[in-house]
């Protein structure tokens, strides 16, 4: 996707270096298990997806030093 992209860029004389990319992902955090799988559940997916797809952790166990 990212060749087709820079193509894409070239074909119109912009610098694929200007491009600017971001990413969403699911957030599922909580201060217990069930907080998370509730927190989880409102983006349509399983704790186990957001863990595995996303991001989805208790506080303690993925955020320490994690600032927004």
């Amino acid at each position: 996707m990212l060749e087709r992209m820079r193509a894409a860029c070239e074909d119109v004389e912009r610098d694929p270096a200007t491009l600017i990319f971001s990413i969403m992902s699911p957030l599922a955090v909580g201060s217990t298990n069930e907080d998370q799988s509730r927190r989880a559940a409102t983006t349509g997916k399983t704790p186990e997806d957001v863990r595995d797809h996303g991001v989805g952790a208790r506080p303690s166990k993925r955020w320490s030093g994690f600032r927004l």
